[in-house]
């Protein structure tokens, strides 16, 4: 599944690591995943690094496979684990 963002102005300037943080509350092993798959993170049509400067109207689009890699696909289903022993 492929999901594509228009940046606003608040991200102007800002690293791409940045927004998939702060917007999409990626973890870091989601933001390693994506910058690993072929086309797993692209800005303006190009693969960039999440160190990336991101500009007013830039397009950056992520590919998305497997369930629940963002906070958009999991809404309403808890993310953090269930303790089962705790001493």
């Amino acid at each position: 599944m492929r999901s594509s963002f228009t940046i606003k102005n608040e991200y102007h300037e800002k690293p791409v690591e940045f927004f998939l943080r702060r917007e999409l509350g990626l973890s870091r092993r989601q933001i390693a995943s994506l910058k690993f798959r072929p086309e797993g993170l692209l800005l303006n049509g190009k693969r960039c690094r999440t160190s990336a400067l991101l500009h007013s109207g830039d397009l950056l689009q992520l590919s998305l496979k497997g369930g629940g890699t963002t906070r958009l696909e999991t809404e309403g289903v808890p993310t953090s684990p269930d303790i089962l022993h705790e001493d």
